[in-house]
C-alpha cells in the first residue's frame, strides 16, 4: 500500500490518504492526525475514517478480523513510540566549555532569596517574573538577557542564596521599601561554559567548568560570585532541548 499527505498544518495536524491491498479489493481510507494543546502538553490523536463498501467488508470478514481490530493496536503502539521518541529528544543536552573570557559587567535590577538547589529553576523563574514586572511598571529599560547570581552554593546541604537579575543600561534608584533593587556586576575574568538543554543538567555544566579550571592551573576568584545567563526564554521556546544557558565562573586575574 501507500500513504499520501493531502494537507498539513504544523499546529493542528494533517490529513493523509491510505491505500492498501486487502485481498479481494483495494481499500482507500482517510488517515488523520489531530494536535490539541493542553495544560500537560499536546494531545495527539491518530485515526482512520471512511465508509466501507460491500467488497471491503467481505474482505475483512474472510480475514476474520475487522478493520478497526487490525489498525487499533498499530495506532496505539506507534503513538506510544512517538511519545517515547519525543521525550528522548526533549531530554537531549550538550555541554561545551568555551574557556577563559572577560565578562563586561553592568547594572541590573534584582531580587534575592534563599532556596534549595533542586528548586532553583522554578524559584529563579518566579523571581525573574517579579523583577520583569517591576521594570515594566516603572518603565525601566532592559539591556540584555536575564541571569542568576549565586551568592552561596552549598552542595553538601543542597541549598543556595541567589539573586534573579535583569540588566539595565544605567544605575536606577528604586522606590523606598522596594523588594527589587539595583546592583552592579563588575568586569571580570571568567571561565565560560555553555549548556544546551534543560536547566536541570546545569550541575554537570558547573562540574565541567570547575574541571577546566583545575586542569588548566587556574584559580577561582574567592570573592567572586558565579552567575548563569539565560540566552533562551523558556516561555518562548517550549522545547527544553533548545534552551541555551551560559555559566560564568570568576577566576583570578
Amino acid at each position: 500500500g501507500n500513504l499520501q499527505t493531502k494537507s498539513t498544518d504544523s499546529y493542528s495536524g494533517q490529513v493523509q490518504r491510505l491505500s492498501f491491498d486487502a485481498g479481494l479489493t483495494h481499500i482507500t481510507s482517510e488517515m488523520y492526525w489531530q494536535l490539541e494543546p493542553t495544560e500537560e502538553g499536546t494531545r495527539v490523536s491518530w485515526g482512520l475514517r471512511g465508509d466501507q463498501n460491500f467488497k471491503e467488508k467481505l474482505s475483512f470478514t474472510l480475514r476474520g478480523q475487522e478493520m478497526d481490530e487490525l489498525f487499533r493496536p498499530i495506532l496505539i503502539r506507534d503513538l506510544e513510540t512517538l511519545e517515547s521518541q519525543i521525550r528522548t529528544k526533549m531530554e537531549a543536552y550538550s555541554i561545551q566549555v568555551n574557556g577563559v573570557t572577560r565578562y563586561g559587567g553592568g547594572f541590573y535590577m534584582y531580587t534575592t532569596a534563599a532556596t534549595r538547589l533542586s528548586e532553583v529553576p522554578q524559584r529563579g523563574a518566579e523571581m525573574l517574573e517579579r523583577v520583569h514586572a517591576f521594570m515594566e511598571e516603572n518603565e525601566i529599560s532592559i539591556n540584555g538577557n536575564p541571569f542568576l547570581i549565586y551568592h552561596e552554593r552549598d552542595l553538601d546541604n543542597g541549598t543556595a542564596i541567589i539573586s534573579a537579575a535583569i540588566p539595565t543600561p544605567s544605575q536606577v534608584v528604586p522606590p523606598a521599601g522596594s523588594s527589587v533593587l539595583n546592583g552592579y556586576l563588575p568586569s571580570q575574568r571568567v571561565v565560560k561554559t555553555t549548556l544546551r538543554g534543560n536547566h536541570k543538567n546545569s550541575y554537570q555544566a558547573w562540574e565541567e567548568g570547575h574541571r577546566y579550571i583545575q586542569e588548566n592551573d587556574l584559580s577561582l576568584e574567592l570573592q567572586g560570585e558565579a552567575f548563569e545567563i539565560f540566552i533562551t526564554d523558556p516561555l518562548e521556546e517550549i522545547n527544553p532541548a533548545l534552551w541555551v544557558t551560559e555559566i560564568y565562573l570568576p577566576i583570578e586575574e
